[in-house]
């Protein structure tokens, strides 16, 4: 499993009715190819939702699930990486399939965020 920590964190309010967290450990992602490793670390004091999804979505994703992780890295990459969008999100959708999430909800998030992405011109 390519998460090397569990995710624990404390609430500090809410974005529009969603949960939002504050980090109190690092949360760690380990990729890896055929030669080496290379660890992504969300540090201390991130701040999340988990997931931005519009209200008509929550009795399907609701803010918990197992797709907290992810999402978790997902917010914390589009703050801080330089990469392009395309592969914040296929990064997402790794870690999901890591995170056994069930094909279809991953195929809904993974477009929802591609579609975002294209409305807001991002690549």
């Amino acid at each position: 499993m390519p998460f090397v920590t569990e995710l624990h964190y404390e609430e500090v309010g809410n974005a529009e009715g969603r949960p939002r967290v504050r980090l109190t450990q690092p949360l760690v992602y380990r990729l890896r190819n055929y030669q080496s490793c290379f660890d992504l670390t969300v540090p201390v004091g991130f701040e999340t939702d988990f997931d931005t999804t519009p209200r008509f979505v929550w009795s399907i994703f609701p803010a918990w699930g197992r797709w907290n992780r992810p999402a978790c890295l997902h917010d914390y990459l589009d703050k801080h990486a330089s990469c392009s969008q395309l592969l914040k999100d296929a990064l997402y959708r790794e870690a999901m399939i890591d995170e056994g999430v069930p094909r279809w909800q991953r195929v809904c998030k993974y477009l929802g965020l591609r579609l975002f992405a294209i409305a807001t011109w991002k690549t």
